[in-house]
Parts: C-alpha cells; sequence; structure tokens
C-alpha cells in the first residue's frame, strides 16, 4: 500500500497541501491500527476453531467453481 501510494504521489503533478499530507498520514495509521485488530481477530478466531471450516468452504467453492467453469 504505501509503494503504491508512493507511486501515484510521484505521478502527481500538483503540489500537495499540509491538510492533504495530514490526510494521508491518517489514512495510513487508521489502517495499520484495522489491520492488526483483523488479523489479531482472524488468529483468535483459528486458535478456537482451527482450519476445518475454512478447508470445507474452499472445497466447496473449488467444486462449484469447476461446475460453473464446465457449464461454460
Amino acid at each position: 500500500m504505501a509503494a503504491a501510494s508512493g507511486y501515484d504521489l510521484l505521478k502527481f503533478e500538483g503540489t500537495i497541501s499540509s491538510a492533504q499530507w495530514q490526510q494521508l498520514a491518517i489514512g495510513f495509521i487508521l489502517a495499520f491500527i484495522t489491520a492488526i485488530f483483523a488479523v489479531k481477530w482472524f488468529v483468535s478466531l483459528l486458535n478456537r476453531h482451527g482450519f476445518t471450516g475454512f478447508g470445507y468452504y474452499r472445497i466447496v467453492v473449488g467444486v462449484l467453481f469447476l461446475v460453473f467453469a464446465m457449464m461454460g
């Protein structure tokens, strides 16, 4: 995400105000905090339930994908 944003900033031909830098920084910080909570929640879910449900889900989705691919 940082590389993509940096690339967009390099391509940007105008000037960036301090308010825009502040918004960018707030966005990065909030995205980082949200990602930490999401990963912690997902790891705790896996510790409680394991990969069994995820395995069944992936098998069902894979079979459905194959069926739909064969149908055209």
